[in-house]
Protein backbone atom coordinates (compact mmCIF):
# COMPACT_ATOMS: atom_id res chain seq x y z
CA UNK A 1 0.00 0.00 0.00
CA UNK A 2 1.32 3.58 -0.99
CA UNK A 3 0.24 6.20 1.01
CA UNK A 4 0.44 9.93 -1.28
CA UNK A 5 2.83 12.81 -0.26
CA UNK A 6 3.85 15.98 -1.36
CA UNK A 7 6.62 15.05 -2.72
CA UNK A 8 5.43 11.64 -4.84
CA UNK A 9 4.09 8.73 -2.91
CA UNK A 10 4.54 7.01 0.62
CA UNK A 11 4.41 3.36 1.21
CA UNK A 12 2.82 0.90 3.71
CA UNK A 13 2.49 -2.27 3.42
CA UNK A 14 -0.27 -4.45 4.92
CA UNK A 15 -0.77 -7.93 6.20
CA UNK A 16 -3.90 -7.41 4.89
CA UNK A 17 -6.14 -5.49 2.50
CA UNK A 18 -9.31 -5.10 2.67
CA UNK A 19 -10.84 -3.44 -0.24
CA UNK A 20 -13.98 -2.13 -0.80
CA UNK A 21 -14.32 -0.25 -4.37
CA UNK A 22 -16.99 2.74 -4.68
CA UNK A 23 -17.75 0.98 -8.05
CA UNK A 24 -19.22 -1.61 -7.04
CA UNK A 25 -23.26 -1.20 -7.02
CA UNK A 26 -23.87 -4.24 -5.38
CA UNK A 27 -22.23 -5.13 -1.81
CA UNK A 28 -19.94 -8.34 -1.91
CA UNK A 29 -18.64 -10.33 0.75
CA UNK A 30 -15.24 -7.52 1.25
CA UNK A 31 -17.74 -4.75 0.99
CA UNK A 32 -19.71 -6.01 3.71
CA UNK A 33 -16.97 -7.30 6.13
CA UNK A 34 -15.41 -3.95 6.00
CA UNK A 35 -18.66 -1.98 6.23
CA UNK A 36 -19.09 -4.38 9.19
CA UNK A 37 -16.10 -3.52 10.61
CA UNK A 38 -16.27 0.02 10.11
CA UNK A 39 -19.49 -0.12 12.09
CA UNK A 40 -18.53 -2.03 14.70
CA UNK A 41 -15.26 0.51 15.55
CA UNK A 42 -18.44 3.20 15.15
CA UNK A 43 -20.06 1.49 18.59
CA UNK A 44 -16.68 2.79 20.86
CA UNK A 45 -17.30 5.47 23.37
CA UNK A 46 -16.00 7.47 23.61
CA UNK A 47 -15.25 7.40 20.02
CA UNK A 48 -12.00 10.43 18.57
CA UNK A 49 -12.35 10.33 14.77
CA UNK A 50 -9.02 12.02 13.44
CA UNK A 51 -8.79 13.31 9.61
CA UNK A 52 -5.56 13.50 7.69
CA UNK A 53 -4.81 15.06 5.13
CA UNK A 54 -4.10 18.25 2.83
CA UNK A 55 -7.12 20.14 1.90
CA UNK A 56 -4.91 21.55 -1.19
CA UNK A 57 -4.00 18.37 -2.10
CA UNK A 58 -7.55 17.17 -4.31
CA UNK A 59 -8.54 13.59 -3.22
CA UNK A 60 -6.23 13.37 0.26
CA UNK A 61 -8.90 16.18 1.99
CA UNK A 62 -11.93 13.73 1.81
CA UNK A 63 -11.23 13.32 5.68
CA UNK A 64 -11.64 17.25 5.99
CA UNK A 65 -14.75 17.00 4.52
CA UNK A 66 -16.23 13.77 6.45
CA UNK A 67 -14.65 15.35 9.87
CA UNK A 68 -17.16 18.42 9.26
CA UNK A 69 -19.87 16.34 8.01
CA UNK A 70 -19.47 14.80 11.60
CA UNK A 71 -19.26 17.49 13.19
CA UNK A 72 -22.54 19.28 11.64
CA UNK A 73 -24.10 16.11 13.57
CA UNK A 74 -22.82 16.45 16.77
CA UNK A 75 -23.17 12.83 18.02
CA UNK A 76 -22.40 11.78 21.71
CA UNK A 77 -19.19 10.96 23.31
CA UNK A 78 -17.41 11.56 19.54
CA UNK A 79 -14.72 14.13 19.04
CA UNK A 80 -14.10 14.98 15.31
CA UNK A 81 -10.36 16.34 15.19
CA UNK A 82 -9.21 17.28 11.87
CA UNK A 83 -5.31 16.94 11.91
CA UNK A 84 -4.60 18.07 8.95
CA UNK A 85 -0.64 17.07 8.06
CA UNK A 86 0.69 17.45 11.01
CA UNK A 87 -1.56 14.67 13.31
CA UNK A 88 1.21 13.83 15.50
CA UNK A 89 0.68 17.33 16.91
CA UNK A 90 -2.55 15.69 18.12
CA UNK A 91 -1.41 12.81 20.00
CA UNK A 92 -1.45 14.32 23.71
CA UNK A 93 -4.79 15.69 22.95
CA UNK A 94 -6.25 12.79 21.91
CA UNK A 95 -5.23 10.37 24.55
CA UNK A 96 -6.27 13.53 27.38
CA UNK A 97 -9.74 12.36 26.02
CA UNK A 98 -9.44 8.98 27.49
CA UNK A 99 -11.28 7.23 23.86
CA UNK A 100 -12.80 4.00 24.00
CA UNK A 101 -11.12 3.54 20.37
CA UNK A 102 -9.06 6.27 17.77
CA UNK A 103 -10.26 5.42 13.56
CA UNK A 104 -7.96 7.45 11.74
CA UNK A 105 -9.03 8.28 8.26
CA UNK A 106 -6.81 9.47 5.55
CA UNK A 107 -5.78 8.74 1.84
CA UNK A 108 -3.45 5.50 0.65
CA UNK A 109 -2.74 4.13 -2.45
CA UNK A 110 -2.81 0.65 -2.16
CA UNK A 111 -3.08 -0.50 -5.10
CA UNK A 112 -6.70 -0.35 -5.71
CA UNK A 113 -9.14 1.38 -7.43
CA UNK A 114 -9.55 4.95 -6.93
CA UNK A 115 -12.86 5.53 -4.74
CA UNK A 116 -11.61 2.29 -2.67
CA UNK A 117 -11.81 2.10 0.32
CA UNK A 118 -10.06 -0.47 3.32
CA UNK A 119 -10.11 -1.03 7.22
CA UNK A 120 -6.97 -1.67 9.39
CA UNK A 121 -5.99 -2.04 13.24
CA UNK A 122 -2.75 -0.43 13.59
CA UNK A 123 -0.85 -4.06 13.83
CA UNK A 124 -1.81 -4.51 10.22
CA UNK A 125 0.47 -1.43 8.77
CA UNK A 126 3.63 -3.56 8.82
CA UNK A 127 6.03 -0.58 6.97
CA UNK A 128 6.05 3.20 6.11
CA UNK A 129 8.34 5.35 4.58
CA UNK A 130 8.63 8.37 2.92
CA UNK A 131 5.97 10.05 4.76
CA UNK A 132 5.11 13.90 4.69
CA UNK A 133 4.19 13.73 8.75
CA UNK A 134 6.81 14.13 11.34
CA UNK A 135 5.41 10.79 12.95
CA UNK A 136 4.75 8.11 10.44
CA UNK A 137 0.94 6.97 10.91
CA UNK A 138 1.99 3.20 12.50
CA UNK A 139 4.31 5.32 15.34
CA UNK A 140 1.65 7.32 16.30
CA UNK A 141 -1.08 4.75 16.43
CA UNK A 142 1.01 2.85 18.70
CA UNK A 143 1.96 6.33 20.91
CA UNK A 144 -1.70 6.62 21.37
CA UNK A 145 -2.34 3.32 22.06
CA UNK A 146 0.17 3.54 24.72
CA UNK A 147 -1.22 6.56 25.98
CA UNK A 148 -4.84 6.17 25.69
CA UNK A 149 -4.97 2.37 26.59
CA UNK A 150 -7.40 2.07 23.60
CA UNK A 151 -7.10 0.38 19.78
CA UNK A 152 -6.25 2.49 16.74
CA UNK A 153 -7.88 2.01 13.89
CA UNK A 154 -7.27 3.10 10.29
CA UNK A 155 -10.00 3.94 7.11
CA UNK A 156 -8.27 4.62 3.99
CA UNK A 157 -9.46 5.90 0.53
CA UNK A 158 -7.64 5.07 -2.78
CA UNK A 159 -6.93 8.80 -4.27
CA UNK A 160 -7.37 9.63 -7.77
CA UNK A 161 -5.61 12.67 -8.03
CA UNK A 162 -3.52 14.52 -5.02
CA UNK A 163 -2.09 17.38 -7.29
CA UNK A 164 -2.63 20.53 -6.21
CA UNK A 165 -6.34 21.40 -6.29
CA UNK A 166 -8.70 21.80 -3.50
CA UNK A 167 -11.59 19.80 -5.22
CA UNK A 168 -12.31 16.06 -4.65
CA UNK A 169 -12.91 13.87 -7.89
CA UNK A 170 -16.33 12.60 -8.51
CA UNK A 171 -15.05 9.25 -7.81
CA UNK A 172 -14.09 10.22 -4.07
CA UNK A 173 -16.48 12.55 -3.41
CA UNK A 174 -18.44 9.45 -4.28
CA UNK A 175 -16.49 7.11 -1.88
CA UNK A 176 -17.15 10.25 0.61
CA UNK A 177 -20.72 10.39 0.98
CA UNK A 178 -20.98 6.98 1.33
CA UNK A 179 -18.53 6.44 3.72
CA UNK A 180 -20.20 9.66 5.58
CA UNK A 181 -23.75 7.82 5.19
CA UNK A 182 -22.40 4.72 6.47
CA UNK A 183 -20.92 6.67 9.32
CA UNK A 184 -23.30 8.68 10.25
CA UNK A 185 -26.14 6.01 10.21
CA UNK A 186 -23.99 4.24 12.55
CA UNK A 187 -23.33 6.55 15.54
CA UNK A 188 -27.47 7.67 15.07
CA UNK A 189 -28.03 4.38 15.96
CA UNK A 190 -24.98 4.01 18.90
CA UNK A 191 -27.13 6.75 20.62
Amino acid sequence: MTRKSEAGSRSVTSRRQRTVSSETSRPNTEQSRAINELKSILRHHPLVILGVGSELRGDDAWTYHLVERIKKSKPKDVHCIWGSTMPENFVKPISSLSPSAVLICDSADFGATPGSYNVFSARDITDESAFTHRMPLRMMAHEIEERAKCPVFFLFVQPKNIEFSDELTPIVRNSLDKIAHIMLDALAAAQ
